[in-house]
């Protein structure tokens, strides 16, 4: 009853290239029941190394033993995908 299933909890999809033709899966790196995690996301480059990087929020993430506090989480884009 109830729980989560950690191979769905805290997975982002992303579709890139012509007609959405490349898949990437991301995953979060430290998984919750109840996260939320990339409930918002955006990129850009954050580090200025000319790859996208992905941001994405997890508002309901118990954060320094603060529950429901929120995260965001920095994904650093790697030059070879």
């Amino acid at each position: 009853m109830g729980g989560c299933a950690f191979g769905k909890e805290g997975t982002l999809l992303t579709a890139l290239g012509p007609y959405w033709s490349t898949f990437h899966v991301l995953h979060n790196p430290m998984p919750a029941c109840g996260d939320n995690f990339s409930w918002r996301v955006t990129t850009g480059d954050l580090n200025a190394d000319g790859v996208l990087d992905v941001l994405t929020a997890s508002p309901t993430s118990d954060a320094s033993g603060t529950q429901n506090s929120g995260q965001v989480r920095i994904l650093l884009g790697a030059s070879d995908g």
